[in-house]
């Protein structure tokens, strides 16, 4: 008598797949600083998935939070209010 095995082992999904929009915005911008990063850097180390970092980094340069540099470069802008500290 063979027995069913059942169905295929599956695997949890990857973390890319689990977070909020929030939770990769923090993630991101935790990653940000004042050196230029490269958004394929941002991608390895975030493990965002594409489309996902490049609505945050949109948004962040709509808020005037990050200045965009030659060569696919980020950066993190300081405020006035985070300089003095």
């Amino acid at each position: 008598m063979d027995e069913d095995p059942g169905p295929p082992y599956v695997a949890t999904p990857p973390r890319a797949m689990v977070r909020s929009d929030q939770d990769w915005r923090a993630v991101i911008v935790a990653l940000l600083g004042p050196s230029p990063v490269s958004l394929d850097d941002l991608a390895r180390m975030s493990e965002a998935p594409p489309a996902q970092l490049r609505s945050i980094i949109l948004d962040l340069e709509l808020e005037g939070a990050i200045e965009r540099h030659g060569g696919n470069l980020v950066s993190l802008l300081m405020r006035e209010d985070q300089s003095a500290r």
